[in-house]
This record gives structure tokens, C-alpha cells and sequence, in this order.
């Protein structure tokens, strides 16, 4: 099995006796005091630890919309349980209004700390987190900058891991993408009884890859020790995770989210004149639901394009992507179309058509195709 002892990044921290001493703590107040803009004077709000607090303000985070996260990795629970951990978010104004929390002793919630994702939601990372029997399997869970998260940290809001010492969370802070989208780098997953061979997740900007890695939403190692080996590269707008597995010698694209089929259903007119714009229509089709975001490109092999990035639903897996075109030249194009941008539903093209542009011709003192 992986090495339990992570001496490299992570490793239990026990409470000492001094601090295990105190009772309910509250471990300092927000070191980080609110100035708040008020009509008359700017003023300071102090935020105590609550109740059960060991390590409040372990790590301050402020998100861009002003609200920020606040670690607690040695919060007790009633019992009293030690070191379950809590996340609290806070508004602004300093109104606690979410709080996450472990279930088992030495969970140590928020231990890793938060990273803030390009949206401006959040993951908390507890890689000890204790998933039954399995101690610290780890845990990266995702937060809402509107809402926060409340409730326990389990399978139905974080991306876990199922064997002890998969440390989930642990290791590489995972990589905040340019669409919302992260990624999170599980180098110490055991893939079944292949120890330590890890796994890189794609997590997406709504927060619905949640519970086990698997391969929907991973690229799974296939070696032995060989996790921390892998790398990866991202493209945002096509949205797939390439990772290379240099023990294997192989790169394996992954691509997380509704699968999408895309069909260019007419070019009108055709053929058309120089300059006579030209519509293009597309369908995407998706199960259970058509594609509400995300934008289809039409290219032409003559250098042409246009974009349409406003889905007109038709049925509810089907919605259509409309633009124009107008060819310099005659001759003739082949088109291709393309559907990206989504962070729900996965990438799909390229379906082509062929398209033709006629000369103007004069003929008897008239014009005319």
C-alpha cells in the first residue's frame, strides 16, 4: 500500500495537551480584522472562533465577490469528538453563513486549506479525512462563493478517495483552470490492489463530480509507485485533460461532462453569390438535457468563420447554434463546425459540409449567377 507516513506533505497534527487543555477554544479572533465602509466611519469587526474551535484562522481566504473562508482543522465536535475540522464562509460584513464539518476524530476538515477557483467558487482539501474503515482517504470538497457549504464532508459533496492512505487532497494543491474547472491530482490513489498509482480528476466549475474517483471523471493510473510521475495539460475551450503517464507511455485524454453529438443541418443559400451572407445552423444533442451554454464555431477551409454563442432549444436534448457567412470568393469550402465552452457538456465536432460560392457572370448586358 502507499506510504502511510507522508513525509513528504502530509501527516496527522495532533492538538498538545496545552491546547487539549483549554475546553472550548476560540483560537484567537480573525487576525484578519473587517474594515467595513460605513456612512460615517470605517469600523473594525472582530470574529471569534465558535465553540469547539482549536485552530480558527489556520487559513484565511477572501473571494472575489468579498466573502471569505475560514480553516479550522482542530474544531472538536460535541462528545466530544477531537479534531473533526471546520470550514466556515463568511459574508463581507462578517455573518457566518455556512459551516462544513468531518464526522471522525482527526478528520481534520480544511487541514490543506482552500484554493478559490476561477469562478470564484471554492475546494476545501482534507486529505485525512477518514472514509469509514478507511483512514485518510481523503476528501476535496467543493464550495459555492454565493452559499458556502453546509453539512458533513461524505461522498455527496466531495471527490474521495476509497482506500486508506489514498490521501485525497493531499500532495499538489489542485490547479484552478481558466473556465471554474480544476483539476486535482490524487498522486497517492491506490487504483485497486495497484498501490500508489494515482489518478488526476477533472473536477467541473458546477461541483458535480462528487464521490469515488473513477474513470468518468479521471485518468487512472496503471503503475505501481508511479502517481506522482503523471502530468497534465488542459484546454479550456474544448475542454479535455491530457495526461501523460510516462511509466505507461502514453498520454490519455480525458473529457468530464454531458456527452454531446453536433450535426450541421443547413447552409443557406447554397450555392451562394460573393459576399451574400450565408447561414449556418447546427444541432448539439445531449441526454437527459440539450445545451444551455457553450457556443458552436463554423470555419471555413477559404478562412472564413462565425461563432454563435446563444443556443435556441428545439426539444429537450436538442438545441441549435445559428450564424452567417459571407464567402469573398467563388469557388468552393468545406465547413466545419465545432461545440465548445460548455463546463457541463463535453466537447463535439467536427462534422463538415461542403459549400459552394458562384461567380457573377455578365452575360447579354445582364447579371446574373
Amino acid at each position: 500500500m502507499a506510504s502511510r507516513g507522508m513525509s513528504a506533505n502530509v501527516h496527522r497534527i495532533r492538538r498538545s495537551p496545552s491546547i487539549a487543555s483549554r475546553g472550548p477554544v476560540r483560537f484567537g479572533m480573525i487576525a484578519a480584522l473587517l474594515v467595513l465602509a460605513g456612512a460615517a466611519a470605517a469600523a473594525q469587526v472582530t470574529i471569534d472562533g465558535p465553540d469547539g474551535s482549536g485552530e480558527f484562522e489556520r487559513t484565511v481566504t477572501v473571494l472575489p465577490n468579498g466573502s471569505f473562508v475560514v480553516t479550522d482543522p482542530g474544531y472538536d465536535a460535541s462528545s466530544p469528538i477531537a479534531d473533526v475540522g471546520a470550514v466556515y464562509r463568511y459574508r463581507p460584513d462578517g455573518t457566518r453563513v455556512s459551516t462544513l464539518t468531518g464526522s471522525s476524530a482527526n478528520d481534520r476538515i480544511g487541514g490543506e486549506g482552500v484554493v478559490v477557483l476561477a469562478n470564484g467558487n471554492f475546494v476545501v482539501l482534507s486529505s485525512v479525512w477518514d472514509n469509514g474503515v478507511a483512514v485518510d482517504a481523503g476528501a476535496v470538497t467543493f464550495g459555492s462563493r454565493t452559499s458556502g457549504i453546509i453539512g458533513v464532508v461524505s461522498a455527496a459533496n466531495s471527490l474521495i478517495g476509497s482506500a486508506a492512505g489514498d490521501f485525497v487532497g493531499g500532495g499538489s494543491a489542485p490547479s484552478a483552470l481558466g473556465n471554474g474547472n480544476h483539476a486535482v491530482d490524487g498522486a497517492q490513489w491506490d487504483n485497486g490492489p495497484i498501490d500508489t498509482a494515482g489518478a488526476i480528476t477533472l473536477g467541473l466549475a458546477n461541483g458535480s463530480v462528487v464521490g469515488p474517483i473513477i474513470s468518468t471523471h479521471s485518468v487512472l493510473g496503471a503503475m505501481a509507485g508511479r502517481g506522482s510521475s503523471q502530468v497534465f495539460g488542459y484546454d479550456a475551450a474544448r475542454n479535455p485533460l491530457a495526461v501523460g503517464q510516462p511509466a505507461s507511455n502514453r498520454v490519455v485524454l480525458q473529457r468530464t461532462g454531458t456527452a454531446t453529438t453536433i450535426s450541421i443541418i443547413g447552409d443557406t443559400p447554397d450555392p451562394s453569390l460573393p459576399g451574400q451572407p450565408v447561414t449556418f445552423t447546427a444541432t448539439v444533442s445531449a441526454t437527459p438535457n440539450a445545451p444551455a451554454d457553450g457556443q458552436v464555431t463554423f470555419t471555413a477551409s477559404s478562412g472564413e468563420s462565425c461563432v454563435d454563442t446563444s443556443p435556441t432549444p428545439i426539444t429537450a436534448t436538442i438545441a441549435t447554434f445559428s450564424c452567417t457567412i459571407a464567402f469573398a470568393t467563388a469557388g468552393t469550402a468545406s465547413v466545419i463546425a465545432e461545440y465548445t465552452g460548455s463546463i457541463i457538456h463535453a466537447y463535439s465536432g467536427i462534422d463538415a459540409v461542403t459549400h459552394t460560392t458562384v461567380a457573377v457572370v455578365i452575360a447579354d448586358g445582364f447579371e446574373g449567377p
